[in-house]
């Protein structure tokens, strides 16, 4: 009996070991967590003031935008333009026009990526290579990252504050991105969802160009200001 007890504790270690190492492997793959944490990007602000500011996350819609500068610019707007880095760099002019109207440049990433799905350093890459491209070509210098698809977990976090950045996403979609958008449906949602501090997501898409005039006029008829995503987030009560 007492010869067993020996084994027992050695048995009893392995068991607690295996199952550490179990915990650590469910935790962490390579350098990357694997489970999603509670944290919270910044999706709106909390303030009394009437409020929002407009994220147009741009990936495509050359065509579309200059249409889109002369509606912001007949309502007297800034918004912020997240620039994805594989479409900046062949649109560079553009880019210009919208730096030069007054508007906010930020940090949509290089090439569309999820950043769940990236490593480390290919993550850093993605905020690096698009923050160089516009310093280098324009003098923009972005501070905010908003992820592509809105994906995101602690990791990224993690990576966005390495790269010096804020991570950013939104509370208002508009689904502009949507087969079945609408000027209705995009109306309704901002309706639904509008409140001080909040970030409305948009694209430079069709249904959004024929929209905005629309959107903006909703929105200023509630007795709402539109700013941009980085005023937005150094409002002080």
């Amino acid at each position: 009996m007492f010869k067993k007890k020996p084994i027992l504790r050695m048995i009893t270690f392995l068991g607690v070991g295996m199952l550490l190492m179990l915990g650590v492997g469910l935790l962490f793959n390579g350098d990357k967590p694997v489970f999603k944490s509670s944290i919270t990007p910044i999706d709106k602000i909390q303030t009394d003031k009437k409020v929002v500011a407009i994220a147009c996350n741009v990936y495509e819609g050359e065509d579309l935008l200059p249409s889109m500068l002369e509606t912001l610019k007949k309502h007297d707007t800034k918004i912020s333009f997240f620039i994805g880095g594989v479409w900046g760099k062949k649109n560079i002019e553009m880019i210009k026009q919208m730096k030069d109207s007054g508007h906010d440049i930020q940090n949509h990433g290089y090439y569309h990526k999820k950043p769940t799905q990236l490593s480390l350093e290919d993550n850093i890459k993605e905020i690096n290579l698009t923050h160089d491209l516009l310093k280098s070509e324009l003098g923009i210098e972005t501070t905010i990252f908003e992820p592509p698809y809105g994906d995101f977990d602690e990791y990224t976090q993690k990576i966005v504050n390495q790269a010096n950045h804020k991570l950013v996403t939104f509370n208002i979609d508009t689904i502009d991105w949507r087969d079945d958008a609408s000027t209705d449906i995009i109306l309704k949602r901002v309706n639904k969802k509008l409140n001080p501090g909040g970030i409305i997501l948009m694209h430079p898409k069709e249904i959004t160009e024929k929209s905005l005039d629309s959107i903006i006029s909703y929105i200023k008829s509630q007795g709402y200001e539109i700013i941009t995503v980085n005023e937005i987030l150094n409002i002080t009560e």
